[in-house]
């Protein structure tokens, strides 16, 4: 059984859900609940729309949080904890960390990738303003977990063209080639379409093994039509990317996307990159189109993975207790 990572949302909720109760016909069991986690420590500020990056270390069983825009709409820069981030092993705590080195500026609406290997954590762009400026620099926190040594900030100067800035992007880790890939985002501007389709590759992505190089993959194919603020996930064993979601021109019209994309070739290893629509836009029994909330959202569970038979599965019943959780958080004005 797999147990979600933690996930932070406004007023300082955080919430782990089980196993959605059926795949593909295979039951499972229990079925799928939100827990409400009670951690100890002070907690961070309530983190809004252009939130807090998130990543999980499954190895210490911590979430790492950094940076988001608060409830008074001030960006921070700040870095947190959660010890026993899925519900399991015993209560879990807060602790904001206190890293040496930098700190890169506050921000919003930026990515974070990690390294487990390497317990080293990377970041990339986001707003600096509300929105503008947005941010183009890279940073990597080492000792990301708080735990090994003394977490410390460090600025990376990779070689080739910079990214433009851009907020609300995905990106997405190969652990087998230390590389970060990120797809699109918007440039900050008042216009939600204002967007960008390109595809980037920084390789030595967490500081180590060489100089850090960004190189643009041009792709054939697509791109998907989904750019202000997409979700994504990776395969490493297939080195593939799969996104979802995300405002775009939907005839004619900046709409939320609810169309599936997978990018093959993705660390730009292997052969060309091409886009593969797997599930059109507005396909039957597809979730509504999808703007991300505050970083990523995944596509709803149990999408297929064969080619031949991609469809959307109704989500699993809430429990009763999943059901009040939700009515609280809706009641608080985030449901």
């Amino acid at each position: 059984m797999t147990i979600a990572a933690a996930v932070v949302v406004p007023a300082n909720v955080v919430l782990v859900r089980q196993p959605q109760d059926s795949i593909q016909g295979q039951t499972l069991s229990p079925s799928p609940a939100w827990n409400q986690l009670s951690p100890t420590g002070t907690p961070p500020s309530g983190r809004g729309f252009h939130g807090a990056s998130a990543v999980s270390d499954p190895g210490s069983n911590r979430m790492i949080l950094f940076a988001g825009r608060d409830t008074s709409g001030a960006n921070q820069n700040d870095t947190w904890v959660l010890t026993n981030a899925n519900g399991l092993g015993g209560p879990g705590q807060w602790i904001k960390l206190s890293p040496q080195g930098g700190p890169p500026a506050a921000r919003s609406g930026h990515s974070a990738v990690y390294d487990q290997a390497s317990n080293r954590m990377t970041i990339f762009g986001g707003c600096n303003g509300g929105c503008l400026p947005t941010l183009n620099d890279t940073w990597v926190l080492t000792n990301a977990n708080g735990l090994g040594g003394t977490p410390t900030w460090i600025q990376l100067s990779p070689t080739g063209t910079t990214p433009a800035g851009r907020v609300r992007h995905a990106a997405v880790y190969d652990p087998s080639s230390n590389s970060m890939i990120m797809f699109a985002g918007q440039d900050g501007s008042g216009s939600g379409c204002s967007t960008f389709s390109d595809v980037w590759v920084l390789s030595s992505a967490n500081g180590l093994g060489g100089a850090a190089a960004w190189t643009r993959l041009a792709p054939s194919g697509g791109p998907p039509v989904g750019q202000y603020a997409p979700t994504a996930v990776y395969d490493s064993a297939t080195n593939r990317m799969t996104a979802f979601g995300g405002y775009g021109l939907i005839n004619g019209t900046c709409q939320p996307s609810n169309a599936v994309w997978t990018l093959s070739n993705a660390n730009a290893n292997g052969g060309t990159p091409v886009w593969t629509n797997l599930i059109s836009e507005g396909a039957p029994g597809a979730p509504g189109g999808s703007l991300a909330p505050g970083g990523s959202l995944a596509p709803a569970p149990g999408l297929s993975t064969h080619r031949s038979s991609h469809r959307w599965l109704p989500p699993a019943r809430p429990s009763d207790r999943a059901a009040r959780v939700h009515d609280r958080l809706a009641a608080r004005g985030h449901g």
